[in-house]
């Protein structure tokens, strides 16, 4: 059975066979960018998994990227991104709720269904107000001594955020940068109505900005699908299940182990938002 690089490396000189220069390019050294992340789309699956795409999509690629350079092929790749945009994300229309949140085809398929059993008017009323209030007394401090992140001390940093939230159909959480979160780190907190990002002093010495897009999408898949709050909310009940007398103990397990193989899986959903909003156009100079 082939490899699954193996095979995506033939797709990408099938595709730039097009390209007068492209024997002349050394992939090893030179990777086009938005082509790569092209034949990563439609080469996975909703589950994460790889599939093989068919004959007739990957000619209508190579027609539409057919230049004389690679260089230009990958150019125009960012407007083939930009119709795989919908097909990634399902619709360019904001989702209204958590639910429809889950159904986009970024989220692991176990967070999903927990997203959509959890999405509820009494749930997300009573635990927003509780993340918002731990948001302020918790992470009070950082907020107030940290650097928040605007056009003007971060520019660049500035606009990924902007284009991640853009991206994923949020509000555009409000960024800090503090030394009181130790090594490389970043934090999410709030709420959908009030999100808040604090990445550590050490991050932004060490990271790229296409790593920082990354991470910035990671932190911004979290907010979307709701994973702040219900995360809250699945731990609130562990913990006053154990409160029971005789049985609590064994029913607060029975919450916490589902709830750890949930944020396995949660994390899963984010790093594939971090994928999502590090492949699209506007991640990129065109």
């Amino acid at each position: 059975m082939m490899n699954e690089d193996t095979r995506k490396k033939e797709i990408l000189c099938e595709i730039l066979s097009c390209c007068k220069d492209s024997t002349e390019i050394d992939y090893s050294v030179f990777m086009p960018q938005n082509i790569e992340c092209i034949i990563t789309m439609i080469t996975t699956d909703a589950s994460g998994h790889f599939c093989e795409p068919n004959d007739e999509l990957i000619a209508k690629i190579k027609n539409k990227l057919t230049s004389d350079t690679v260089a230009e092929a990958d150019k125009k790749a960012a407007n083939i991104l930009k119709m795989l945009k919908q097909s990634v994300c399902n619709s360019d229309e904001a989702p209204v709720t958590y639910t429809q949140q889950a159904l986009r085809s970024y989220s692991h398929p176990v967070d999903a269904n927990v997203i959509q059993l959890l999405d509820r008017p009494l749930i997300n009323g009573l635990f927003r107000k509780y993340v918002e209030f731990d948001a302020n007394t918790r992470w009070g401090q950082v907020l107030s001594t940290g650097i928040p992140v605007t056009e003007r001390t971060y520019p660049e940093l500035d606009q990924i955020i902007n284009e991640c939230a853009d991206t994923l159909h949020i509000k555009r959480p409000y960024v800090v940068i503090t030394s009181s979160l130790i090594g490389i780190n970043a934090v999410t907190f709030g709420s959908d109505s009030e999100p808040y990002i604090a990445l550590s002093s050490l991050l932004l010495k060490v990271m790229s900005n296409d790593e920082m897009r990354f991470i910035i999408g990671h932190e911004c898949g979290h907010i979307a699908m709701g994973h702040l709050i219900y995360h809250n909310a699945a731990q609130t009940m562990g913990t006053f299940l154990n409160w029971i007398p005789l049985v609590g103990r064994s029913l607060s397990s029975a919450i916490t182990f589902p709830l750890l193989a949930w944020s396995r899986r949660s994390e899963i959903t984010a790093d594939r938002a971090g994928t999502v909003t590090s492949c699209f156009p506007s991640a990129r100079t065109v």
